[in-house]
């Protein structure tokens, strides 16, 4: 299933997570606990590693979602009324408008 990966070299790339779960999403984002960073619309979500304002050096991204947030970022899609991790329904291009890098 497609998702999107803002990764810490500021690169925004498709990738795909073969199995929607938590160790999945982990993997992704190199990290052990994760933490939802927002809702981008009505279908996809963004997941961002809980304690990466920890990690040294720390890159951020500016988002028109939740304000600053320190990277890796993955988004999927979601549906809200189950809970289930679906493809996200957004490109990278589409993706690319709503981050800003200092």
């Amino acid at each position: 299933m497609k998702a999107l990966l803002i990764n810490k070299d500021r690169e925004i790339l498709e990738v795909t997570l073969t199995v929607p779960t938590l160790e999945s999403i982990q993997s992704h984002l190199k990290c052990h606990t994760i933490t939802g960073a927002g809702s981008l619309d009505d279908n996809n979500i963004a997941w961002a590693d809980d304690n990466g304002l920890e990690d040294h050096p720390i890159t951020v991204v500016n988002t028109d979602w939740m304000g600053p947030l320190a990277l890796p970022i993955l988004v999927t899609g979601t549906d809200w009324s189950t809970g289930r991790t679906l493809a996200t329904t957004m490109s990278v291009d589409d993706l690319k408008t709503r981050v800003v890098f200092e």
